[in-house]
């Protein structure tokens, strides 16, 4: 003997009930629902498009980086140098996993402005400036680059702008700079009137 709720059995076979079963509530939509699929990224549309191309001849047109011969990008010899300098240290010191603050990595910031100010800078003498620690390329707005290999020459124009008294604003990209891509580091500095005007832009 078999005692069914939704059904029954004759002659040793299942039958549908006759009773309907209650509508089911439609799921409500998504609010994401209206979104719809973006338009490929322009550069990295052309960097996907040479990865999918079988030809031995292709070319590379996309993001503005260095390759090889063999399509792999290309470090600078600065690059390893420096990368070996860092590991040393990094044998010796237990790196802080802390968050780091709002502003980013001070010792990072102030040597990105040492760079870019100059060491002797009266900017940076007088504290009339804030630098924070960004992402890199063009997410930074990048406005200045190394093209002499003189670091002092390559800022030569900006140092003059403030020298005259511009309040400039600069963006520092290290992925361009110093290969350093797949860090995406970069740094925006604010020269300010003076020192407590540069308390309060930060």
């Amino acid at each position: 003997m078999a005692l069914l709720c939704s059904g029954r059995i004759l002659s040793g076979v299942l039958l549908p009930s006759t009773q309907a079963s209650p509508p089911q509530p439609l799921p409500e939509p998504s609010r994401w629902a209206f979104v719809e699929m973006g338009p490929p990224d322009p550069i990295r549309g052309v960097t996907e498009a040479y990865k999918r191309n079988a030809n031995s001849k292709k070319m590379n047109l996309g993001g503005g980086a260095s390759w090889d011969d063999n399509g792999k990008p290309y470090m600078l010899p600065s690059f390893w140098k420096a990368q070996a300098q860092i590991a040393a240290k990094i044998i010796i010191i237990i790196m802080d996993k802390e968050y780091l603050p709002v502003a980013g990595l001070a010792e990072f910031s102030k040597a990105s402005a040492e760079l870019a100010l100059g060491e002797n800078s009266k900017v940076l003498k007088s504290d009339q400036y804030v630098t924070v620690q960004t992402i890199s390329g063009t997410e930074a707005l990048r406005i200045r680059d190394f093209a002499s290999g003189d670091g002092n020459e390559d800022a030569g124009a900006m140092r003059h702008f403030i020298e005259e008294g511009v309040n400039v604003c600069l963006f520092q990209s290290y992925a361009k700079n110093m290969d350093l891509y797949g860090e995406c580091v970069g740094a925006f500095t604010v020269v300010c009137r003076d020192a407590d005007e540069a308390k309060n832009v930060e």
